[in-house]
């Protein structure tokens, strides 16, 4: 190197490893799906889970389903609003234990990105009843109705908002309805409307279980 600040040995190994580590970088962020599973396989975690790249055998894949993006406590909700109504559920998260947890409480589920097409295609968006958006993250929320409502303009989506000044610009976005925390378990209307949403035939709509 130049007036001798590094030496140039130093300098060229220092030079090495800062491609490398883009390189590595890069491979981990087109790769990290796969990683993540290596990984947990290695630890003996072996989770019963649809990775989201992985293609579907046309027989198998669902229709008339609801996709829930999210798995927290909303997802749970809406899951146990569901139960019962013989609608099929399909859960997608980044979180492989909240996978774990859709699939111990009967629902499919993917390990995935829900912001991405790709993702929700594979979990059969073309062929969903409904998609659901429970993230805490309103921005997001915003990014998935945008793309999804391009693809698919007569397709349901519900959206869960921390913020009510949030709802307006997600329905202007084409958002088919938008609910603010604690609306769902606290108003029996709401959780009518969420129902009808979904299409979901109002004879079978008193078989879900009522969300607390």
């Amino acid at each position: 190197m130049k007036q001798g600040i590094i030496a140039t040995d130093v300098g060229n190994i220092l030079l090495i490893a800062f491609v490398l580590s883009l390189v590595l970088s890069t491979l981990l962020i087109l790769h990290n799906r796969a990683i993540t599973f290596a990984l947990l396989s290695a630890f003996g975690y072996k989770p019963k889970i649809m990775p989201a790249e992985e293609d579907m055998d046309e027989d198998a894949q669902m229709s008339d389903h609801v996709i829930i993006c999210g798995f927290g406590e909303t997802g749970k909700n809406f899951n146990r609003m569901l139960r019962g109504t013989g609608v099929q559920v399909m859960a997608i998260d980044v979180d492989p234990q909240q996978v774990e947890d859709a699939l111990r409480n009967g629902c499919s589920a993917m390990y995935g990105d829900s912001t991405s097409l790709k993702t929700l295609k594979s979990a059969g968006l073309d062929k969903a009843r409904a998609l659901i958006l429970t993230f805490d993250d309103y921005a997001q929320s915003m990014k998935i109705v945008h793309k999804v409502r391009s693809e698919l303009p007569e397709l349901p989506i519900i959206v869960r908002v921390h913020h009510i000044h949030n709802v307006e610009d997600l329905m202007m976005m084409g958002a088919t309805m938008v609910f603010a925390d604690g609306l769902v378990g606290a108003n029996a209307a709401t959780r009518q409307d969420i129902m009808q949403a979904m299409k979901i035939p109002e004879e079978r709509q008193h078989a879900g279980e009522r969300v607390s």
